[in-house]
């Protein structure tokens, strides 16, 4: 049987998207947030967690639902624990 395995992106990917589409930089997001570049550049590298707190501000600040960007942050750390998995 042949299996499909989407692609997993980092919640900093869709973030990034999020930011260009409005024309915002990192650094005035980071304002926006009361963040400091440093976490927000973390976020947008996949290198930093997406913690509870900043899924609730990232969502306030963009009009989205923390859960969105809670399950985006589940399903990536998921896909970085899981083996590779060839397809059939």
């Amino acid at each position: 049987m042949n299996s499909i395995v989407a692609e997993v992106f980092s919640p900093g990917e869709h973030l990034r998207e999020e930011l260009e589409a409005r024309g915002w930089t990192a650094a005035e997001f980071a304002d926006m947030i009361d963040s400091s570049c440093k976490q927000v550049d973390g976020l947008l590298n996949g290198k930093a967690a997406l913690t509870t707190p900043m899924a609730a501000t990232i969502a306030n600040t963009l009009g989205s639902s923390a859960q969105l960007w809670l399950n985006l942050e589940i399903e990536y750390r998921r896909s970085l624990a899981e083996p590779s998995r060839e397809l059939e």
